[in-house]
């Protein structure tokens, strides 16, 4: 009995004992049970270091780094676009160039063949929501009131 009360006892130690960054042993999984939270916790941090390794696997891709330049182009223009006419602006007009110019070179060093598919496939309307509920989160809106969705994209202007 006392053995077992020792085993114990040193098996809490460890585990107590144990950064939280460390991954627990094998040992304690099989002691306490795969379904120990403990044991799920750690379960949960390698299913996500998982996801993001695959996240960052696809964001690598080249469709993919040039959908992401077309999506902050959106959001560029949508900002420069809400603004305009206006005595203060968020983005000017050589900034809006630069953001166009910058796109452009991307498209053109990637030479991504289907490039009017990719610009076709983002969803601009997720952008202006995405954009709409920062807006209202930080309170930054355009005087007249940012008109949710208003803004015209097409990709030549």
């Amino acid at each position: 009995m006392k053995k077992v009360l020792l085993a114990g006892a040193c098996l809490l130690f460890a585990v107590s004992g144990a950064n939280a960054a460390d991954p627990p042993s094998k040992d304690i999984c099989r002691v306490f049970g795969q379904n120990s939270p403990y044991c799920q916790n750690e379960l949960k941090r390698e299913r996500a270091k998982e996801e993001a390794k695959k996240e960052a696997e696809e964001a690598k891709k080249p469709a993919n780094i040039l959908k992401d330049a077309y999506s902050n182009y959106i959001m560029v223009k949508t900002c420069y676009e809400v603004r305009n006419g206006y005595e203060y602006v968020w983005i000017n007009d050589v900034q809006m160039r630069e953001a166009k110019q910058y796109a452009a070179e991307i498209e053109k060093k990637l030479n991504i063949p289907n490039h009017d598919e990719i610009w076709a496939s983002i969803d601009t309307q997720k952008i202006h929501d995405s954009m709409w509920e920062t807006s209202q989160y930080t309170g930054v809106r355009a005087h007249d009131g940012f008109s949710h969705g208003s803004v015209s994209l097409s990709k030549g202007a």
